[in-house]
């Protein structure tokens, strides 16, 4: 799950070591991580969820009974904008969203030099060409997005791309 996490999620978040004890206070062997979110965003809306505010700070919510969020207050992931401008055919916004997605892809893949993902027979290559971009860039041309396909993007290689 952590390795999922660590590669798909787009969320910030960080993974803290942890050590735990069996039921004879014997440490297990497994390495165990406590997930930490680092962005928090405020999208509860508190008028239609119902819920139970804790008894110590009632600043704190106990427990939700039922849970709504408020979608206009969580930003969209770079992910999401793009396909949203693919299908809009929105020629300012794609290559924005593009721009967006492919700095997060090189972000991800900064962060992880050295490590021992890196060792992947897969980490260079993915690294310096992102494939989701080039289909993204191929979906543009052939829906007729007037989004410039000879510009040059970093990590989508003009010599990468489909005619």
């Amino acid at each position: 799950m952590k390795g999922f996490l660590e590669e798909r999620s787009d969320a910030r978040i960080e993974f803290l070591p942890i050590k735990l004890l069996d039921q004879k206070d014997r440490l297990v062997p497994e390495p165990y991580s406590l997930l930490n979110v680092l962005g928090v965003v405020e999208c509860v809306d508190l008028e239609k969820s119902k819920y139970m505010r804790s008894a110590i700070d009632p600043n704190f919510i106990a427990r939700f009974f039922l849970l709504v969020l408020d979608e206009d207050r969580i930003p969209l992931a770079p992910r999401v904008r793009v396909c949203q401008a693919l299908l809009a055919r929105d020629p300012e916004a794609f290559p924005a969203a593009l721009l967006e997605l492919l700095e997060r892809h090189g972000a991800w893949f900064r962060a992880r030099a050295g490590t021992l993902q890196a060792r992947a027979p897969s980490f260079e290559l993915e690294r310096a060409v992102c494939v989701e971009g080039l289909a993204l860039l191929r979906l543009a041309a052939l829906h007729e997005l007037s989004a410039d396909q000879e510009a040059e993007y970093p990590l989508l290689p003009s010599i990468a791309r489909l005619s």
